[in-house]
């Protein structure tokens, strides 16, 4: 009985060590399995090419881990194939510290599922790894990683210590990552003047600081660029992520050297021009003219903004809409003062036009013949009408004149001529007698009625 049992009892162990051998040679040969994070120098690579890895396979209640390394800072794209359901994968660092990750993933043999993710990652090696909703379940899976520079030139990791150097006029770019949350940058100003400066990149803040590291001004990756006036010397910029953040940003310092006379490009949100009056920072233009053909209703901006300056738009330039045969209806900003010579000449088709209470100068000719302009009212600080400043708008029959500063050497010749008969005239209380005798010499007609502005 003894050597009958001893003999099973070998022929067990021999069948048990076949087995595991054939297990051994079996596995691999169907779907690849890799080792947990406790055996990182076995952990397989993925590439960064966009490249689709064999099919894996995870175990009930395991984790599986892949790395991959890059080489220059930038934006990671993961892609995650399941053939199973309620898988999940995360991005972890290269201390295994999950950066992002997406869950519940539910895919099937017959319909696998794709989810993907990207990530701002400094240069360095990187883990995904790979598990199932609360340890349940199981099942086959693959990966794709890709990775895109962002155009990126500037250092990764770089401290006030070590700035890396910007200069005036070239556009240098950088990335905001899950290791990396400041830049700094050392600008050197030769020439005093004023600086624009441009920041692209959501959820970043941007402070300029003199050599002293005292606060000159900031931006934020939401703002439009701004101009500043700066002296020959030393200055640093910091880029700082807000709450951590990821992002990739491009800054840009350029000098701006407008000069008076000199016409603006088409400005952001303006189908217009715009001609420089007053340079510099608080500086000022004047509507120049519409970029082609004007639509039939326009808005003269208060302010326009180019080069990080505001600019207020003070006037509206002679000649800006002659001719315009579309034009029906304007509405002048409130800084605009003066209006030149010319400026709505044969607009025939114009019937009404509001006009700003500063505005104190109306060129000459500025209505000529806008034969369908119906109402208009000359605001408290209008104190001077061109000649035929409204010559022949035969249906101008309403008009409000609040201004107190009229008189006859400052109103031109025939400035009302051609209006309509019956026009009803508002004038201020004080000044009545003064205006209508003033207004029929400047040819309103006499069957014209007056009335006491309130």
């Amino acid at each position: 009985m003894g050597s009958v049992t001893g003999g099973r009892s070998k022929r067990c162990v021999v069948c048990y060590v076949l087995c595991v051998l054939a297990l051994a040679v079996l596995l691999p040969l169907s779907v690849k399995a890799t080792v947990r994070a406790d055996n990182s120098a076995d952990i397989p690579a993925l590439s960064v090419k966009g490249e689709w890895s064999e099919k894996f396979e995870l175990q009930q209640g395991g984790t599986n881990y892949h790395k991959f390394t890059i080489t220059k800072a930038g934006k990671t794209n993961l892609e995650f194939m399941s053939y199973a359901a309620d898988l999940e994968y995360s991005l972890c660092d290269s201390k295994f510290k999950r950066i992002d990750g997406q869950s519940r993933i539910n895919g099937s043999e017959t319909s696998p599922i794709k989810a993907s993710m990207y990530e701002y990652l400094s240069q360095g090696t990187y883990y995904l790894a790979v598990t199932s909703y609360n340890g349940a379940g199981g099942g086959s899976y693959k990966l794709c990683v890709s990775f895109y520079s962002s155009g990126v030139t500037a250092a990764d990791g770089d401290s006030f210590d070590k700035p890396q150097d910007i200069q005036v006029g070239k556009s240098i770019s950088g990335i905001m990552t899950y290791s990396n949350k400041e830049d700094w940058y050392k600008l050197v100003i030769s020439d005093a003047g004023i600086y624009n400066q441009r920041i692209s990149g959501s959820d970043g803040s941007y402070v300029l600081y003199d050599e002293k590291m005292s606060k000159i001004s900031s931006l934020t990756g939401y703002s439009r660029s701004k101009a500043v006036k700066l002296e020959p010397g030393i200055y640093y910029i910091r880029i700082k992520s807000s709450e951590g953040t990821r992002f990739a940003y491009a800054l840009q310092i350029t000098q701006v050297k407008r000069r008076k006379g000199e016409i603006l490009s088409v400005v952001v949100g303006q189908n217009a021009l715009y001609k420089v009056t007053k340079p510099g920072i608080g500086g000022t233009v004047a509507y120049y003219r519409p970029v082609g053909s004007p639509k039939s209703s326009v808005v003269i901006p208060a302010t326009v903004w180019e080069d990080g300056i505001v600019y207020k738009v003070t006037s509206i330039s002679g000649n800006a809409f002659k001719g315009s045969k579309k034009l029906k209806k304007v509405t002048v900003g409130k800084n605009v003062v003066s209006l030149g010579a010319f400026a709505f000449y044969n607009c025939t088709n114009l019937e009404s036009i509001k006009l700003p209470s500063g505005l104190n100068t109306i060129g000459g000719q500025a209505f000529y013949k806008c034969a369908r302009l119906k109402s208009v009212t000359l605001p408290a600080e209008a104190g001077a009408i061109g000649k035929q400043a409204f010559y022949n708008c035969k249906n101008l029959k309403a008009i409000t004149i609040k201004t107190k500063k009229l008189t006859a050497s400052k109103v031109g010749i025939n400035a009302f001529k051609g209006i309509h008969s019956k026009a009803v005239v508002k004038v201020p209380k004080n000044k009545f007698n003064a205006y209508k005798k003033m207004l029929k010499k400047k040819g309103v007609d006499a069957q014209a009625v007056y009335k006491k502005e309130k």
